[in-house]
Protein backbone atom coordinates (compact mmCIF):
# COMPACT_ATOMS: atom_id res chain seq x y z
CA UNK A 1 0.00 0.00 0.00
CA UNK A 2 2.74 2.26 1.12
CA UNK A 3 4.28 1.48 -2.48
CA UNK A 4 1.39 2.38 -4.50
CA UNK A 5 1.11 5.64 -2.83
CA UNK A 6 4.62 6.58 -3.57
CA UNK A 7 3.84 5.73 -7.06
CA UNK A 8 0.63 7.95 -7.22
CA UNK A 9 2.53 10.64 -5.30
CA UNK A 10 5.34 10.70 -8.39
CA UNK A 11 2.82 10.52 -10.71
CA UNK A 12 0.75 13.91 -9.20
CA UNK A 13 4.09 15.63 -8.96
CA UNK A 14 4.94 15.23 -12.69
CA UNK A 15 1.54 15.96 -13.57
CA UNK A 16 1.28 19.46 -11.24
CA UNK A 17 5.07 19.98 -13.19
CA UNK A 18 3.18 19.51 -16.50
CA UNK A 19 0.11 21.65 -15.65
CA UNK A 20 2.43 24.63 -14.49
CA UNK A 21 4.59 24.25 -17.70
CA UNK A 22 1.79 24.35 -19.96
CA UNK A 23 0.14 27.63 -18.19
CA UNK A 24 3.75 29.56 -18.20
CA UNK A 25 3.71 28.70 -21.82
CA UNK A 26 0.02 29.35 -22.30
CA UNK A 27 0.42 27.78 -26.16
CA UNK A 28 -1.83 25.10 -26.23
CA UNK A 29 -0.49 24.65 -29.71
CA UNK A 30 3.01 23.98 -28.56
CA UNK A 31 1.82 22.29 -25.23
CA UNK A 32 -1.41 21.64 -23.84
CA UNK A 33 -2.45 20.74 -19.98
CA UNK A 34 -3.27 17.60 -18.78
CA UNK A 35 -6.30 18.72 -17.94
CA UNK A 36 -7.43 19.75 -21.25
CA UNK A 37 -6.00 16.03 -22.41
CA UNK A 38 -7.72 14.17 -20.45
CA UNK A 39 -10.68 16.17 -21.47
CA UNK A 40 -10.34 15.05 -25.35
CA UNK A 41 -9.47 11.41 -24.41
CA UNK A 42 -12.52 11.52 -22.21
CA UNK A 43 -14.45 13.15 -25.48
CA UNK A 44 -12.94 10.40 -27.91
CA UNK A 45 -13.76 7.19 -25.49
CA UNK A 46 -17.60 7.22 -26.12
CA UNK A 47 -16.92 7.14 -30.17
CA UNK A 48 -16.72 3.85 -31.95
CA UNK A 49 -14.09 4.81 -34.17
CA UNK A 50 -11.78 5.38 -30.80
CA UNK A 51 -12.83 1.59 -30.12
CA UNK A 52 -12.33 0.73 -33.53
CA UNK A 53 -8.47 1.92 -33.95
CA UNK A 54 -7.86 0.81 -30.55
CA UNK A 55 -9.12 -2.56 -31.38
CA UNK A 56 -6.51 -2.12 -34.78
CA UNK A 57 -3.55 -1.70 -32.78
CA UNK A 58 -3.74 -3.39 -29.27
CA UNK A 59 -4.81 -6.59 -31.94
CA UNK A 60 -1.60 -6.36 -33.78
CA UNK A 61 0.83 -5.09 -31.19
CA UNK A 62 -0.22 -7.85 -28.98
CA UNK A 63 -0.46 -10.44 -31.48
CA UNK A 64 3.99 -9.58 -32.77
CA UNK A 65 4.15 -9.80 -28.18
CA UNK A 66 3.10 -13.16 -27.83
CA UNK A 67 4.67 -14.73 -31.12
CA UNK A 68 7.68 -12.99 -29.97
CA UNK A 69 7.39 -14.34 -26.41
CA UNK A 70 6.90 -17.96 -27.71
CA UNK A 71 9.48 -17.92 -30.22
CA UNK A 72 12.11 -16.49 -27.85
CA UNK A 73 11.27 -18.68 -24.64
CA UNK A 74 11.60 -21.71 -27.31
CA UNK A 75 15.25 -20.48 -28.83
CA UNK A 76 16.12 -19.77 -25.52
CA UNK A 77 15.60 -23.00 -24.00
CA UNK A 78 17.14 -24.44 -27.43
CA UNK A 79 19.86 -22.19 -26.45
CA UNK A 80 20.36 -23.08 -22.92
CA UNK A 81 20.59 -26.90 -24.14
CA UNK A 82 22.68 -26.68 -27.10
CA UNK A 83 25.89 -24.66 -27.02
CA UNK A 84 26.20 -24.61 -31.37
CA UNK A 85 22.26 -22.88 -31.37
CA UNK A 86 23.11 -20.24 -28.62
CA UNK A 87 26.36 -19.77 -30.73
CA UNK A 88 24.25 -19.40 -33.57
CA UNK A 89 21.70 -16.99 -32.56
CA UNK A 90 23.95 -14.89 -30.77
CA UNK A 91 24.67 -12.34 -33.92
CA UNK A 92 21.36 -12.28 -35.34
CA UNK A 93 20.04 -11.48 -31.86
CA UNK A 94 22.75 -8.79 -31.38
CA UNK A 95 21.57 -7.47 -34.72
CA UNK A 96 18.23 -7.01 -34.55
CA UNK A 97 18.43 -5.01 -30.94
CA UNK A 98 21.10 -2.50 -32.24
CA UNK A 99 19.26 -1.71 -35.51
CA UNK A 100 16.89 1.44 -35.32
CA UNK A 101 13.30 0.60 -35.15
CA UNK A 102 12.92 3.22 -37.84
CA UNK A 103 15.29 1.44 -40.16
CA UNK A 104 13.72 -2.22 -39.35
CA UNK A 105 10.37 -0.62 -40.37
CA UNK A 106 11.26 0.86 -43.44
CA UNK A 107 12.40 -2.66 -44.80
CA UNK A 108 9.27 -4.19 -43.15
CA UNK A 109 7.45 -2.48 -45.36
CA UNK A 110 8.83 -3.96 -48.63
CA UNK A 111 8.08 -7.20 -46.78
CA UNK A 112 4.12 -6.82 -45.24
CA UNK A 113 1.62 -4.62 -46.03
CA UNK A 114 1.35 -1.59 -43.59
CA UNK A 115 -1.69 -3.03 -42.30
CA UNK A 116 0.31 -6.09 -40.05
CA UNK A 117 3.43 -3.98 -39.89
CA UNK A 118 3.18 -3.43 -35.64
CA UNK A 119 2.80 -7.01 -35.93
CA UNK A 120 6.13 -7.39 -37.41
CA UNK A 121 7.67 -4.77 -35.75
CA UNK A 122 6.58 -5.65 -32.54
CA UNK A 123 7.83 -9.56 -32.84
CA UNK A 124 10.98 -8.23 -33.63
CA UNK A 125 11.48 -5.59 -30.63
CA UNK A 126 10.10 -8.25 -28.32
CA UNK A 127 12.48 -11.38 -29.57
CA UNK A 128 15.61 -10.64 -28.59
CA UNK A 129 14.51 -8.87 -25.09
CA UNK A 130 12.48 -12.06 -23.85
CA UNK A 131 15.70 -14.48 -25.53
CA UNK A 132 18.06 -12.36 -23.56
CA UNK A 133 15.91 -12.47 -20.46
CA UNK A 134 15.12 -16.02 -20.58
CA UNK A 135 18.65 -17.28 -21.89
CA UNK A 136 20.13 -15.26 -18.88
CA UNK A 137 17.56 -16.85 -16.39
CA UNK A 138 18.48 -20.59 -17.83
CA UNK A 139 22.53 -19.64 -17.35
CA UNK A 140 21.87 -19.21 -13.96
CA UNK A 141 19.53 -21.89 -12.79
CA UNK A 142 21.13 -23.22 -9.81
CA UNK A 143 23.13 -26.62 -10.05
CA UNK A 144 22.37 -27.51 -6.05
CA UNK A 145 18.41 -27.20 -6.27
CA UNK A 146 18.54 -29.65 -9.04
CA UNK A 147 21.35 -32.01 -7.07
CA UNK A 148 18.69 -31.78 -4.55
CA UNK A 149 15.42 -33.02 -6.62
CA UNK A 150 17.23 -35.61 -7.58
CA UNK A 151 18.59 -36.87 -4.23
CA UNK A 152 14.67 -36.55 -2.71
CA UNK A 153 13.74 -38.39 -6.14
CA UNK A 154 11.04 -35.19 -7.09
CA UNK A 155 9.18 -36.32 -10.18
CA UNK A 156 10.25 -34.70 -13.57
CA UNK A 157 7.30 -33.20 -13.97
CA UNK A 158 7.04 -31.52 -9.99
CA UNK A 159 10.56 -30.61 -10.81
CA UNK A 160 9.81 -28.63 -13.48
CA UNK A 161 7.00 -26.49 -11.87
CA UNK A 162 9.05 -26.40 -8.58
CA UNK A 163 12.93 -26.37 -9.53
CA UNK A 164 12.96 -24.57 -13.21
CA UNK A 165 9.75 -22.81 -13.21
CA UNK A 166 10.13 -20.73 -9.95
CA UNK A 167 13.65 -20.00 -10.73
CA UNK A 168 12.86 -19.01 -14.48
CA UNK A 169 9.59 -16.60 -13.52
CA UNK A 170 11.46 -13.66 -11.89
CA UNK A 171 13.40 -13.37 -15.15
CA UNK A 172 10.31 -13.77 -17.26
CA UNK A 173 8.19 -11.29 -16.16
CA UNK A 174 11.03 -8.50 -15.97
CA UNK A 175 11.41 -9.79 -19.83
CA UNK A 176 8.19 -9.41 -20.68
CA UNK A 177 7.54 -6.74 -18.48
CA UNK A 178 9.64 -4.41 -20.66
CA UNK A 179 9.19 -6.36 -23.85
CA UNK A 180 5.20 -5.16 -24.09
CA UNK A 181 6.30 -1.71 -23.22
CA UNK A 182 8.55 -1.68 -26.26
CA UNK A 183 6.26 -3.85 -28.70
CA UNK A 184 3.18 -0.44 -27.55
CA UNK A 185 6.13 2.01 -28.56
CA UNK A 186 7.71 0.34 -31.71
CA UNK A 187 4.29 -0.80 -32.82
CA UNK A 188 2.47 2.36 -32.69
CA UNK A 189 6.09 4.16 -34.34
CA UNK A 190 5.50 1.75 -37.35
CA UNK A 191 1.51 2.84 -37.29
CA UNK A 192 3.09 6.60 -38.05
CA UNK A 193 5.28 5.26 -40.67
CA UNK A 194 2.69 2.85 -42.37
CA UNK A 195 -0.01 5.23 -41.59
CA UNK A 196 -2.75 1.91 -42.10
CA UNK A 197 -6.35 3.04 -41.97
CA UNK A 198 -8.10 2.78 -39.12
CA UNK A 199 -5.43 2.29 -36.63
CA UNK A 200 -4.28 4.42 -33.49
CA UNK A 201 -1.08 5.79 -35.23
CA UNK A 202 -2.68 7.21 -38.03
CA UNK A 203 -4.93 9.02 -35.58
CA UNK A 204 -1.40 10.36 -34.11
CA UNK A 205 -0.36 10.81 -38.24
CA UNK A 206 -3.42 13.07 -38.45
CA UNK A 207 -2.94 14.87 -34.93
CA UNK A 208 0.08 15.92 -36.13
CA UNK A 209 -0.35 17.11 -39.62
CA UNK A 210 -3.19 18.93 -38.36
CA UNK A 211 -1.90 20.87 -35.08
CA UNK A 212 -4.30 18.95 -33.71
CA UNK A 213 -2.21 19.26 -30.35
CA UNK A 214 -5.01 18.35 -27.85
CA UNK A 215 -5.86 14.23 -30.12
CA UNK A 216 -1.89 13.77 -29.84
CA UNK A 217 -1.66 14.53 -26.55
CA UNK A 218 -4.92 12.21 -25.91
CA UNK A 219 -3.97 9.47 -28.09
CA UNK A 220 -0.38 9.35 -26.64
CA UNK A 221 -2.59 8.90 -22.85
CA UNK A 222 -4.64 5.93 -24.72
CA UNK A 223 -1.18 4.43 -25.96
CA UNK A 224 0.49 4.77 -21.86
CA UNK A 225 -2.68 3.54 -20.39
CA UNK A 226 -3.15 0.21 -23.10
CA UNK A 227 0.68 -0.19 -22.35
CA UNK A 228 0.29 -0.48 -18.55
CA UNK A 229 -3.14 -2.26 -18.77
CA UNK A 230 -1.57 -5.15 -21.33
CA UNK A 231 1.22 -5.23 -18.61
CA UNK A 232 -0.82 -5.76 -16.17
CA UNK A 233 -3.03 -8.53 -17.50
CA UNK A 234 -0.38 -10.58 -18.97
CA UNK A 235 1.63 -10.82 -15.53
CA UNK A 236 -1.91 -11.99 -13.74
CA UNK A 237 -2.23 -14.36 -16.91
CA UNK A 238 0.94 -15.62 -15.95
CA UNK A 239 0.74 -15.96 -12.51
CA UNK A 240 -2.56 -17.66 -12.61
CA UNK A 241 -0.71 -20.39 -15.11
CA UNK A 242 2.36 -20.73 -12.96
CA UNK A 243 0.03 -21.01 -9.99
CA UNK A 244 -2.40 -23.73 -11.39
CA UNK A 245 0.67 -25.74 -13.02
CA UNK A 246 1.94 -25.20 -9.50
CA UNK A 247 -0.86 -26.08 -7.04
CA UNK A 248 -1.46 -29.27 -9.47
CA UNK A 249 2.14 -31.00 -9.68
CA UNK A 250 3.71 -30.22 -6.15
CA UNK A 251 1.24 -32.76 -4.90
CA UNK A 252 2.13 -35.65 -7.27
CA UNK A 253 1.05 -38.84 -6.28
CA UNK A 254 -1.76 -39.56 -4.01
CA UNK A 255 -1.72 -41.84 -1.12
CA UNK A 256 -0.53 -42.73 2.52
CA UNK A 257 2.80 -41.51 4.02
CA UNK A 258 5.30 -44.75 3.49
CA UNK A 259 7.35 -45.85 6.61
CA UNK A 260 10.56 -47.03 5.17
CA UNK A 261 12.46 -49.46 6.99
CA UNK A 262 15.84 -47.85 8.07
CA UNK A 263 18.63 -49.19 5.56
CA UNK A 264 22.02 -50.29 6.38
CA UNK A 265 25.37 -48.70 4.64
CA UNK A 266 28.53 -50.08 4.11
CA UNK A 267 31.37 -48.25 2.74
CA UNK A 268 34.53 -50.03 1.67
CA UNK A 269 37.84 -48.55 0.69
CA UNK A 270 36.09 -45.46 -0.41
CA UNK A 271 39.08 -43.08 -1.87
CA UNK A 272 38.31 -39.05 -3.52
CA UNK A 273 40.62 -36.76 -4.81
CA UNK A 274 40.18 -33.23 -6.40
CA UNK A 275 43.10 -32.99 -8.21
CA UNK A 276 46.39 -33.04 -6.39
CA UNK A 277 44.14 -32.59 -2.98
CA UNK A 278 43.23 -36.30 -1.57
CA UNK A 279 40.09 -35.70 0.72
CA UNK A 280 39.20 -39.37 1.58
CA UNK A 281 41.84 -42.23 1.21
CA UNK A 282 40.68 -45.87 1.72
CA UNK A 283 37.50 -44.92 4.03
CA UNK A 284 35.81 -48.15 5.34
CA UNK A 285 32.76 -48.02 7.84
CA UNK A 286 29.96 -50.09 8.67
CA UNK A 287 27.01 -47.68 9.30
CA UNK A 288 24.32 -49.64 10.78
CA UNK A 289 20.54 -49.28 10.67
CA UNK A 290 18.47 -47.65 12.70
CA UNK A 291 21.34 -45.79 14.33
CA UNK A 292 22.27 -41.98 14.15
CA UNK A 293 25.95 -42.43 13.14
CA UNK A 294 28.12 -39.02 13.35
CA UNK A 295 31.14 -37.62 11.46
CA UNK A 296 33.45 -35.41 13.26
CA UNK A 297 36.47 -33.26 11.89
CA UNK A 298 38.03 -30.16 10.95
CA UNK A 299 37.26 -28.21 8.01
CA UNK A 300 38.62 -29.42 4.13
CA UNK A 301 38.80 -33.78 6.12
CA UNK A 302 36.28 -34.92 3.62
CA UNK A 303 33.36 -35.16 5.69
CA UNK A 304 30.70 -33.31 3.03
CA UNK A 305 32.84 -35.50 0.27
CA UNK A 306 31.60 -38.73 2.13
CA UNK A 307 27.95 -37.56 2.58
CA UNK A 308 27.81 -37.22 -1.41
CA UNK A 309 29.66 -40.28 -2.17
CA UNK A 310 27.07 -42.41 0.28
CA UNK A 311 24.03 -40.53 -1.35
CA UNK A 312 24.98 -41.22 -5.01
CA UNK A 313 25.85 -37.56 -5.55
CA UNK A 314 29.64 -37.60 -5.88
CA UNK A 315 31.53 -40.57 -7.61
CA UNK A 316 34.61 -41.59 -5.68
CA UNK A 317 38.03 -42.42 -7.39
CA UNK A 318 37.39 -45.89 -6.21
CA UNK A 319 35.85 -47.96 -3.53
CA UNK A 320 31.93 -49.01 -3.37
CA UNK A 321 28.64 -48.62 -0.90
CA UNK A 322 26.81 -51.25 -0.18
CA UNK A 323 23.26 -50.78 0.32
CA UNK A 324 22.89 -47.44 -1.04
CA UNK A 325 21.47 -48.73 -4.27
CA UNK A 326 18.24 -49.50 -2.53
CA UNK A 327 18.06 -46.80 0.01
CA UNK A 328 15.95 -44.24 -0.12
CA UNK A 329 17.64 -41.22 0.59
CA UNK A 330 16.98 -37.61 2.32
CA UNK A 331 19.08 -34.70 3.44
CA UNK A 332 19.93 -31.27 5.27
CA UNK A 333 22.83 -30.04 2.93
CA UNK A 334 25.29 -27.92 4.07
CA UNK A 335 23.43 -25.07 2.51
CA UNK A 336 19.86 -24.92 2.79
CA UNK A 337 18.96 -25.62 -0.87
CA UNK A 338 15.56 -23.85 -0.68
CA UNK A 339 13.63 -22.54 -3.63
CA UNK A 340 13.27 -19.17 -2.77
CA UNK A 341 10.50 -18.00 -4.62
CA UNK A 342 8.40 -20.72 -3.27
CA UNK A 343 6.43 -20.95 0.06
CA UNK A 344 7.79 -23.01 3.09
CA UNK A 345 5.23 -25.40 2.43
CA UNK A 346 5.76 -25.86 -1.03
CA UNK A 347 9.59 -26.35 -0.83
CA UNK A 348 8.34 -29.25 1.59
CA UNK A 349 5.54 -30.35 -0.53
CA UNK A 350 8.46 -30.02 -3.77
CA UNK A 351 9.64 -33.46 -2.06
CA UNK A 352 6.83 -35.00 0.20
CA UNK A 353 4.11 -34.85 -2.93
CA UNK A 354 0.29 -35.08 -0.62
CA UNK A 355 1.93 -37.85 1.69
CA UNK A 356 2.05 -35.57 4.42
CA UNK A 357 -1.34 -33.71 5.02
CA UNK A 358 -1.67 -29.06 5.02
CA UNK A 359 -1.62 -30.13 9.01
CA UNK A 360 1.17 -32.20 9.60
CA UNK A 361 3.26 -29.32 7.49
CA UNK A 362 1.63 -27.05 9.59
CA UNK A 363 2.39 -28.71 12.84
CA UNK A 364 6.12 -29.53 11.86
CA UNK A 365 6.53 -25.57 11.42
CA UNK A 366 5.20 -24.77 14.01
CA UNK A 367 7.32 -27.30 16.62
CA UNK A 368 10.58 -25.72 15.14
CA UNK A 369 8.70 -22.08 15.96
CA UNK A 370 7.81 -21.29 12.41
CA UNK A 371 4.30 -20.31 13.57
CA UNK A 372 2.20 -18.55 10.72
CA UNK A 373 5.19 -19.33 7.65
CA UNK A 374 3.66 -22.05 5.69
CA UNK A 375 2.61 -19.76 3.15
CA UNK A 376 5.23 -17.20 2.91
CA UNK A 377 7.92 -17.36 0.16
CA UNK A 378 11.58 -18.36 1.76
CA UNK A 379 13.04 -15.72 0.26
CA UNK A 380 12.03 -13.02 2.90
CA UNK A 381 13.35 -16.01 5.73
CA UNK A 382 16.34 -15.39 7.87
CA UNK A 383 18.85 -17.52 8.18
CA UNK A 384 18.06 -19.82 10.67
CA UNK A 385 14.31 -19.98 9.36
CA UNK A 386 15.26 -21.10 6.10
CA UNK A 387 17.32 -23.67 8.11
CA UNK A 388 14.64 -24.98 9.78
CA UNK A 389 12.55 -25.30 6.75
CA UNK A 390 15.20 -27.23 5.42
CA UNK A 391 15.26 -29.86 8.60
CA UNK A 392 11.18 -29.99 8.32
CA UNK A 393 11.52 -30.74 4.32
CA UNK A 394 13.89 -33.28 5.05
CA UNK A 395 12.40 -34.83 8.34
CA UNK A 396 8.69 -35.20 6.67
CA UNK A 397 10.20 -36.65 3.38
CA UNK A 398 10.20 -40.70 2.73
CA UNK A 399 13.41 -42.09 3.52
CA UNK A 400 15.30 -45.35 4.68
CA UNK A 401 18.76 -43.09 5.20
CA UNK A 402 18.80 -39.55 6.21
CA UNK A 403 22.07 -37.57 6.06
CA UNK A 404 22.61 -34.27 7.89
CA UNK A 405 25.43 -31.73 7.27
CA UNK A 406 25.58 -29.02 10.07
CA UNK A 407 22.13 -29.13 10.39
CA UNK A 408 21.86 -26.26 13.28
CA UNK A 409 23.70 -24.03 11.48
CA UNK A 410 22.86 -20.64 11.94
CA UNK A 411 20.47 -21.67 14.58
CA UNK A 412 20.48 -20.00 18.23
CA UNK A 413 20.59 -21.50 21.68
CA UNK A 414 17.05 -21.84 22.44
CA UNK A 415 16.01 -22.18 19.08
CA UNK A 416 18.81 -25.49 18.68
CA UNK A 417 17.78 -26.79 21.85
CA UNK A 418 13.91 -26.60 20.40
CA UNK A 419 14.79 -27.71 17.09
CA UNK A 420 17.38 -30.79 18.15
CA UNK A 421 14.74 -32.30 20.55
CA UNK A 422 12.10 -32.62 17.73
CA UNK A 423 14.90 -34.23 15.56
CA UNK A 424 15.87 -36.41 17.71
CA UNK A 425 12.34 -37.58 17.96
CA UNK A 426 11.72 -38.05 14.69
CA UNK A 427 15.16 -40.13 14.33
CA UNK A 428 14.17 -42.69 16.93
CA UNK A 429 15.07 -45.87 14.89
CA UNK A 430 15.79 -44.18 11.68
CA UNK A 431 19.30 -44.25 9.70
CA UNK A 432 21.10 -41.11 9.85
CA UNK A 433 24.71 -39.90 9.55
CA UNK A 434 25.24 -36.59 10.95
CA UNK A 435 28.22 -33.85 10.09
CA UNK A 436 29.17 -31.61 12.60
CA UNK A 437 31.82 -30.24 14.51
CA UNK A 438 29.72 -29.64 17.51
CA UNK A 439 29.60 -32.72 20.31
CA UNK A 440 26.36 -31.30 21.57
CA UNK A 441 25.15 -32.45 18.28
CA UNK A 442 26.14 -35.98 18.97
CA UNK A 443 24.37 -35.54 22.29
CA UNK A 444 21.51 -34.11 21.31
CA UNK A 445 20.58 -36.58 18.32
CA UNK A 446 21.75 -39.39 20.48
CA UNK A 447 24.62 -40.53 18.15
CA UNK A 448 25.53 -44.44 18.85
CA UNK A 449 28.72 -44.11 17.38
CA UNK A 450 31.27 -40.87 16.62
CA UNK A 451 33.99 -41.00 13.52
CA UNK A 452 36.88 -39.06 13.88
CA UNK A 453 37.43 -38.08 10.84
CA UNK A 454 41.21 -36.25 9.90
CA UNK A 455 42.65 -34.44 6.86
CA UNK A 456 45.01 -36.19 5.07
CA UNK A 457 48.98 -35.16 5.05
CA UNK A 458 50.62 -37.07 2.44
CA UNK A 459 49.60 -40.79 2.51
CA UNK A 460 48.80 -40.52 6.17
CA UNK A 461 45.26 -42.22 6.76
CA UNK A 462 41.98 -40.73 8.53
CA UNK A 463 41.47 -42.58 11.71
CA UNK A 464 38.66 -43.59 13.88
Amino acid sequence: MKKRLITAGCVLFWLVLWQIGACLLDQELLLVSPVRAVERLIELVPSAGFWRSVGFSAGRILCGFVLGTVCAVTLALLAGKLRVVKLLLSPLISAVKAVPVASITVLALIWVTSRNLSVLISFLITLPVVYSGMLEGLENLDPKLSEMARLFRVPPVRRFAGVYLSQLLPYFRNATRLAIGLSWKSGTAAEIIGIPSGSMGEKLYSAKIYLETADLFAWTIAVILLSWASERVFLLVTDIAVNAVSGRHFRGRTGEFCELAPAFLNAENITKSYGKNTVLSGFSHEFPAGKTTAVMGVSGCGKTTLLGILTGLVTPDCGSISGAETARFSAVFQEDRLCGNLTAAANIRLVTGNSRSAEEIDKALCTVGLEGCADKPVRDFSGGMKRRVALVRALLAEFSVIVLDEPFKGLDETTRARVSEWCRKMLTGKTAILVTHDRGDCKALSAAEVIELYAIAGQEQHSQ
